[in-house]
């Protein structure tokens, strides 16, 4: 039974009128007669007074007499299976607003809820950017601020920190919304939020190796080397790319030494899910590298960066070894499915003709053709 038949159904065995109902809930009588039509759906917020006024549990109330955890789970299945194609629809994003209005404080309906709105809106509207005055790249607010999706999304993923929220999943949700404020403007917001996190040198992982002692300690000062360094990789990626004022030539010397460093730090070459960031370290480094054959060289560690990391990157633990990480190891979060992602989605943007004509007329890369020639 739809909730707007149910609606009807309690109200009628209640003995009441939509005018009373309406009355108690501060709606209109026309909204009450909506939603018992089915032309529409109560706001969350209003999903347990309406609950409340007939003495009925909310699961009651959308008339659901089997298990919650098993129509739960089906649901965020779903939507994960979406979710890491990077095939998120608007039934998906239906179907998660719907369960949503079942179970309004469900944490796992809304994360993957806010997932999918953040997922969706860059997809099919993008997170644009723009040129400033100052010759520096901007957010283009004007036009991300009228993105529906993120606007949702953002509403969203704020319930989620008003509610009783895990470590890990609340790190996770800051930093979506840190993008979302940011890409839409709202600078106040984007900094207070940023400004509650922890600073890097209190990371979990700093503070777990402070802790640890005896054999454990290995463990954590691997742990801590390796979160560092991938900050240090992400963030020389981002300014490198966002700021544009980097000279070319200095910025694929540093980031050549540094993705050399990087890889230095494991045994074999076993970098785990740190072959994704060894990956777009290359990769810029290829862009911004003047000379073609040492372009090539570094596209080249990338491609092989990259196809590592797609073969790991299922890995439920990540185990370490190396002079300075033995014994280091990454158990994989798994409460958030992973988003898909071609690494290299957009490969030939930013790389000279020169050294694209080398890419396209060599064997090793037909693989990337054919994903040129079938996107």
């Amino acid at each position: 039974m739809k909730m707007g038949e149910m609606i009807r159904t309690l109200r009628r065995k209640a003995g009441k009128t939509q005018e009373a109902l309406a009355e108690a809930l501060g709606m209109s009588t026309q909204a009450v007669s909506r939603w018992e039509s089915g032309g529409g759906y109560p706001d969350v917020e209003l999903i347990p007074r309406i609950a409340n006024y007939f003495h009925v549990s909310i699961d009651e109330l959308f008339g659901y007499d089997g298990d919650r955890q098993d129509k739960i789970r089906a649901v965020l299945e779903r939507a994960d299976s979406l979710i890491v194609k990077d095939a998120v629809t608007e039934e998906c994003i239906t179907e998660l607003r719907e369960t949503l209005l079942e179970f309004p404080e469900d944490r796992s309906i809304l994360l993957r809820l806010g997932y999918a709105l953040s997922m969706y809106g860059v997809k099919n509207y993008g997170a644009r950017r723009t040129m400033g005055d100052d010759g520096y790249p901007v957010n283009d607010t004007v036009y991300n601020s009228k993105n529906p999706y993120f606007r949702e999304a953002a509403a969203v993923l704020e319930k989620v920190l008003d509610l009783k929220t895990e470590p890990e999943d609340r790190d996770r949700v800051l930093f979506q919304l840190v993008l979302l404020y940011g890409w839409m403007g709202e600078k106040e917001r984007a900094e207070t939020l940023a400004r509650s996190c922890t600073p890097v040198h209190f990371s979990r992982e700093t503070m777990l190796a402070r802790a640890a002692d005896g054999e454990e300690r290995s463990e954590c000062y691997g742990n801590e080397i390796l979160a560092l360094a991938d900050t240090l990789a992400v963030a020389l990626n981002r300014v490198i790319q966002t700021l544009g004022t980097v000279e070319d030539g200095y910025a694929a010397g540093i980031l050549r030494k540094y993705a050399e460093v990087f890889e230095s730090l494991f045994a074999e070459g076993q970098c785990g899910e740190h072959h994704l960031t060894l990956c777009r370290l290359y990769l810029l480094c290829a862009a911004r590298t003047a000379d073609p054959k040492e372009a090539l060289s570094a596209f080249d560690r990338a491609f092989e960066h990259g196809r590592a990391y797609e073969a790991v990157r299922y890995q439920s633990v990540f185990a370490y070894a190396g002079p300075l990480i033995n014994g280091a190891k990454k158990v994989t979060y798994t409460k958030w499915p992973r988003w898909h992602m071609d690494i290299f989605r957009g490969y030939r943007r930013g790389l000279s003709e020169a050294l694209l004509e080398r890419i396209d007329s060599d064997p090793k890369y037909a693989s990337l053709r054919q994903e040129k020639e079938n996107p």
